[in-house]
């Protein structure tokens, strides 16, 4: 599950390879690096600063990120080096607050530091929200590989598929109620009365209309019946012309599949897939089974497979057989392309 924090954490610094004043810092066991004026650090008594992830928003007037000017951090190239984050010098924090730094203690609430909510795209249909059982569970945020680089083992078998930039879609089947939801939302299927005892008509979203369009509720029902579960969840991604600025050559809203649950528990990858094409429910591609090595990283780069005329967006990788990890929870992690985040006239509208 995908947190938010601004950590504490220690560095190591290499030299940039083409400015004389600036520094790459590494930040410790992750694969995460920025780039800072070697100034700032290179007199610092310990390897120790704050780290303030990509996609984070502070205020106008935070003393660390004012120069930010209230916009969110993003990924951007210096000098020809990647670089995600700002690095705070320990030393300059500790003055600040007064007190010294806690190795890996998070310091969001007390620099007032948030993390960037993507707006709502209204375009592709706004529609009442109601209340859900507690298990149309919502599809968690999944976890970028770079905070957790060792994280697979050597050799272990793996299942890759190419992350989609959409909108994120749920269709359920709870105790055989039908339910539609969008990421954060679970949607209204009919008409209503309000307080006042107004009709009230519901307006059409693309995740009605996908829903319609691909039967998903009929396929829902007879994949229940197959599964004998009172509790069935697909997720999905729906992306076409007008949900992102990724369109993958769709001029219609088309949706993917990309993960399914059976009374709570995600069924194992093949497994899945097996599922959706016995039911004839498309999916995100798959890219790659096999042993996990170092070089699978490099499938984020490169055009989408669904048209070939977009940048990736990256990949999805998570065992073959599932597990969990303390740290972590389930295993699933995601790698984002550098070409893709340094995209422009980039858009992320959310659900």
């Amino acid at each position: 599950m995908s947190t938010f924090s601004v950590p504490v954490i220690e560095y190591t610094l290499e030299k940039h390879p083409n400015a004389d004043v600036l520094s790459i810092a590494k930040i410790k066991n992750t694969d995460w690096q920025c780039i800072v004026k070697t100034s700032e650090f290179q007199n610092e008594p310990r390897a120790i600063g704050v780290y303030v992830k990509t996609d984070s928003i502070a205020a106008k007037d935070n003393p660390f990120l004012a120069f930010l000017e209230g916009k969110k951090i993003k990924t951007v190239r210096l000098r020809g080096v990647i670089s995600q984050g700002i690095l705070i010098p320990g030393s300059k924090v500790e003055q600040a607050i007064g007190r010294p730094l806690v190795l890996d203690e998070d310091l969001a609430k007390e620099l007032h530091v948030r993390k960037y909510e993507a707006p709502v795209n209204n375009v592709i249909g706004c529609c009442d929200a109601i209340a859900a059982p507690p298990d149309f569970i919502s599809y968690t945020e999944i976890e970028n590989i770079k905070n957790f680089p060792d994280i697979f083992m050597e050799n272990e078998e793996v299942f890759v598929t190419e992350k989609l930039h959409g909108t994120n879609v749920r269709y359920g089947l709870i105790d055989n109620v039908f339910y539609i939801g969008s990421h954060h939302r679970a949607l209204r299927l009919e008409n209503y009365k309000n307080t006042t005892g107004e009709d009230v008509f519901i307006k059409r979203t693309a995740w009605h209309n996908i829903a319609e369009d691909i039967k998903i509720k009929e396929k829902l029902q007879e994949m229940q019946a197959v599964l004998n579960t009172n509790s069935l969840i697909v997720f999905g991604e729906i992306f076409g012309r007008g949900i992102q600025d990724l369109h993958y050559g769709q001029t219609a809203y088309t949706f993917r599949l990309f993960d399914i649950a059976v009374d709570g528990r995600y069924l194992p990858p093949k497994e899945r897939y097996e599922m959706a094409n016995q039911f004839m429910i498309e999916t995100v591609p798959v890219l790659y089974t096999g042993p996990m090595n170092k070089g699978i990283l490099d499938l984020r780069l490169g055009k989408d497979t669904i048209s070939q005329t977009h940048i990736r967006e990256g990949i999805i990788i998570e065992p073959t057989t599932p597990r969990f990890d303390i740290s972590l929870g389930r295993v699933k992690l995601k790698c984002v392309s550098e070409d893709y985040l340094l995209r422009k006239n980039a858009t992320d509208f959310d659900g």
